[in-house]
């Protein structure tokens, strides 16, 4: 059986190529963690978001885009010394990051079509 692989980056990209997705665990600590549920609700709140109208986005799924422009606490999560090689690995250095969202999926939620 071969050795796991031990590099991180190396590990997260096998992951997001065999599965589409990975975890890159302690990127923020359980206070940061609060701090984002308590500002992504203020948010819903102010911003009067709901869940959408169409099956494609989700009748049970609350969505919340363009948290870059809602400050520094939601900035530092893509640029997490942790999180930014993963996404230069899968986009390349030049990439740009200018979205980052939130999707709470609600119970009883159809399955999204698969989509590019």
């Amino acid at each position: 059986m071969p050795t796991p692989v031990e590099d991180p980056l190396t590990n997260h990209l096998a992951d997001i190529e065999r599965d589409g997705w990975t975890v890159v665990p302690g990127v923020f600590d359980d206070a940061t963690a609060e701090a984002l549920v308590d500002r992504l609700e203020e948010l819903e709140a102010d911003l009067g978001i709901t869940t959408a109208s169409n099956s494609f986005e989700g009748r049970n799924t609350v969505r919340i885009y363009n948290l870059l422009a809602h400050g520094t606490l939601f900035e530092t999560i893509p640029t997490d010394d942790r999180v930014l090689p993963v996404v230069e690995g899968v986009l390349d250095r030049g990439c740009l990051i200018s979205s980052l969202s939130s999707i709470a999926i609600g119970p009883g939620e159809s399955a999204q079509p698969i989509h590019a």
